[in-house]
């Protein structure tokens, strides 16, 4: 089997994405990538340094380096795309370019000539990522090409690199191991939840009082109704007190009940869900305190995001 081609190539999150034919206002080079999976490079066939964008195939590989402005990988190789597609720019495109004097017709026919675009899926996403340092030592030590010094080199964007550095990564990858991140501790998984349902448009209370007890978190509609969902968080303890206060909530508001736990007490939670709680068992969900923290976060980002377009 013929061995497949490997490239590296740089891209920035610092400022919008701007192309000879078109500018985006909605996304940064590196996201063009990471978000709408492509590489454009409307000059390759132009600029000498890049002409190895015109040795491409499908089924390639592509080691892609993000620079320190790139807020999720920064300075570092995080993801190897395979090209699945390579693509001319859009008749339409280049016309409306031209109309708006954006390019010269001597432009026009040669972005008409050659593709400039790579489709790309993720092939792989490193555990880590392999941090500039590291790569200019295995340079140095002869493990990397000296192709792969390019990465964070001003102006640098694509070149064909060895298979042998692909290969030398993958192993590398292999190896590294990622501990799991730290739980959050009761306290701030409960705040987590009462922030989510804020976010959501609820009425979100912590420490709500049922009887002699008190609730983690409750979601209600109306500020002087029953809470619609209760939640208690257990990391750990007591189980059946955490029980006892969803079931006291569904008997008492029918409100929908959820356990909050971790992948090492689910099992024991399944089990008195079956037994001592067999009534709520068909109604209490147990969801995985990983996730709410997940949610927590795009839950977040997304606020920011609302906040900063004003909608």
């Amino acid at each position: 089997m013929e061995e497949k081609q490997v490239f590296l190539i740089q891209q920035s999150g610092r400022k919008p994405a701007q192309h000879l034919v078109i500018e985006f206002s909605d996304r940064t080079y590196a996201e063009e990538a990471i978000k709408y999976g492509y590489y454009r490079n409307d000059m390759w066939d132009v600029k000498k340094r890049d002409q190895d964008f015109g040795k491409v195939k499908v089924g390639d590989y592509i080691l892609a380096y993000y620079t320190r402005n790139v807020e999720e990988s920064p300075n570092q190789i995080r993801c190897i795309y395979e090209v699945t597609e390579i693509e001319k720019i859009h008749d339409e495109e280049i016309d409306r370019a031209v109309g708006q004097g954006r390019i010269s017709k001597d432009d026009a026919d040669r972005l008409r000539k050659n593709p400039h675009v790579l489709r790309l899926k993720v092939h792989r996403k490193l555990k880590r990522g392999l941090e500039l340092s590291l790569i200019r030592q295995w340079v140095n030590d002869g493990k990397l090409s000296k192709g792969i010094n390019y990465c964070g080199r001003l102006g640098f964007n694509i070149c064909q690199v060895s298979y042998e550095d692909y290969k030398a990564i993958i192993e590398w990858d292999q190896k590294v191991v990622v501990p799991p991140l730290p739980l959050p501790s009761h306290n701030e998984m409960r705040d987590m939840m009462n922030e989510i349902g804020k976010f959501e448009g609820w009425i979100s209370e912590v420490e709500y009082p049922i009887d002699n007890m008190r609730l983690d978190v409750v979601w209600k509609r109306i500020k002087t109704g029953n809470p619609s969902s209760v939640f208690e968080v257990q990391i750990g303890g007591n189980f059946f007190e955490a029980l006892t206060k969803l079931k006291h909530a569904w008997d008492k508001w029918n409100s929908k009940p959820y356990l909050i736990t971790t992948e090492k007490y689910e099992e024991e939670a399944k089990r008195l869900l079956e037994g001592s709680f067999h009534e709520i068992g068909h109604v209490t969900k147990i969801v995985n305190c990983r996730e709410i923290k997940e949610l927590y976060d795009i839950e977040r980002h997304a606020a920011k995001l609302r906040e900063k377009i004003g909608v």
